[in-house]
């Protein structure tokens, strides 16, 4: 920042000198300059940010974050898009939505990143950009919506991985082992695991072998996919529902297409990334995760569906027919990535209370920061465990979650931000174009958080609560 800033209470923070907001209107984002359209000194507001943190910033190289990105996006989740997005949409509408949520996902991510340094600042969190952009209300509606997504996230990981390991238990067994069980058994040894890795900068390593475990699931369910629709008679690929119902399942089909490309996590990850922080998140991180991340499960999705038609279940794993070894391997390595891929979610959650209680003048192993870790950690477990015992669909949360916090953080806010500080250099037909699409991904999410709703109190009434799904 520079000297003769003044504090602009209605935007929660320092904007410029004397001009306030006026002065942030630059074109100085995506080159990295500060509110003055000066070079910003990254190393030195790094160092600032760090200082409010217990977590690690700005050390990592651009591959090394591609890869935690890769591990957030490419999850055990996608064994569900079969089920989730193309059998409720169909071959056309599914395969244009899926490409097109992609681009308009792909774009909105390298807006976030042009927006790190806003206000001449690292944004390490997207309550900062709120905060800098529309002030302090809107700091702590972001902070909700931000952990509410992350906390849906992670309770739908919470399921999967009960699942998972439950699905290769009856390969082998029929006792009356169910489903929560299960899941409070996964939630013990994610306990053990989130206590060894303090924060995201240390999931880097841990990042490549989720993609190798990653790896292994995709190759298994695609080859056997790939038998399994050569052998199986003609599959049905109609909708067949009525008006109303296919028209909630088209909503929530499109959010879980926000869900898949996006994590709301994007700022905490690139505050991790060492500088030119804009230009190494967007012209490195970004398209490795698309192009090396994302097209292999989008293919895999198509694939799932081509072999099962509206036959293909939740979990992609469960159609499979091939040996049991094979499908016990599937369900395995998706439940040991589920522990890498929950962490990079509940990482923000715990910088942000441990940064409040932690001392940051001792080392994140002392007594006293090891027990505050504990605590923190441990109620955390306990509670997404409960909640994903008593709820136990994880479809349901992938599309709550797309749409009701997703899109309003990843796709609305990043686009707002973008028109107000950057509008009056834009040429009018793109500034129309960012208007137009942030009204339609609003109007969008609304209507897919009411079908995403519909799910979960539909399965409530159609099951139980615990149930054993």
């Amino acid at each position: 920042m520079s000297n003769g800033s003044v504090d602009d209470s209605a935007h929660g923070g320092k904007l410029g000198p004397q001009g306030g907001e006026k002065a942030v209107m630059s074109d100085m984002y995506v080159h990295g300059n500060d509110v003055e359209g000066k070079p910003l000194q990254e190393d030195v507001i790094t160092r600032e940010a760090a200082s409010k943190s217990v977590h690690v910033l700005g050390q990592d190289s651009p591959w090394e974050v591609g890869f935690n990105l890769i591990a957030g996006l490419d999850n055990a989740f996608i064994l569900g898009y079969s089920f989730l997005i193309m059998s409720f949409l169909g071959w056309a509408a599914g395969s244009v939505l899926f490409i097109v949520g992609m681009c308009i996902c792909f774009y909105c991510n390298c807006v976030t990143g042009t927006l790190h340094t806003l206000g001449g600042q690292r944004n390490i969190h997207f309550r900062d950009l709120a905060r800098v952009g529309f002030g302090p209300r809107w700091y702590w509606a972001v902070w909700i919506d931000q952990w509410l997504s992350l906390f849906c996230s992670d309770v739908g990981l919470f399921i999967l991985a009960g699942e998972s390991i439950k699905g290769t238990h009856d390969l082998y067994r029929t006792d009356a082992m169910t489903l929560p069980y299960w899941i409070i058994t996964f939630g013990a040894t994610y306990f053990v695991f989130a206590m060894c890795v303090p924060h995201l900068h240390g999931l880097r390593w841990w990042s490549s072998i989720s993609s190798i475990l990653v790896i292994v699931f995709m190759a298994i369910i695609f080859g056997v996919s790939i038998h399994d629709g050569r052998t199986t008679p003609a599959r049905d690929f109609g909708i067949h529902d009525t008006t109303a119902t296919g028209t909630f399942n088209a909503m929530g089909a499109i959010g879980s297409i926000a869900f898949a490309f996006n994590t709301v996590i994007l700022p905490e990850l690139q505050a991790t990334v060492r500088p030119p922080v804009v230009r190494n998140f967007n012209y490195i991180v970004l398209p490795f995760t698309y192009i090396v991340g994302c097209f292999p499960w989008i293919i895999l999705s198509f694939v799932g569906y081509w072999a099962y038609g509206n036959d293909v279940g939740a979990n992609l794993t469960d159609s499979l027919s091939g040996p049991p070894w094979a499908k016990a391997l599937a369900y395995m390595a998706a439940f040991f990535q589920i522990l890498v891929s929950l962490h990079f979610y509940a990482c923000c959650i715990f910088e942000s209370l441990e940064s409040i209680w932690s001392r940051k003048n001792e080392g994140p192993n002392s007594l006293f920061n090891f027990m505050v870790r504990f605590l923190v950690r441990g109620s955390y477990v306990v509670l997404s465990t409960f909640v994903a015992c008593l709820l136990p669909f994880f479809g349901d949360f992938i599309s709550l979650t797309g749409s009701l916090c997703m899109m309003p953080l990843d796709l609305v806010l990043v686009l707002a931000l973008f028109v107000k500080f950057k509008g009056h250099t834009m040429s009018a037909p793109f500034k129309i174009f960012n208007i137009a699409l942030a009204s339609l991904m609003a109007v969008t999410s609304i209507a897919s958080s009411i079908a995403a709703v519909r799910y979960i109190v539909v399965d409530a009434i159609n099951y139980h609560v615990f149930a054993n799904v």
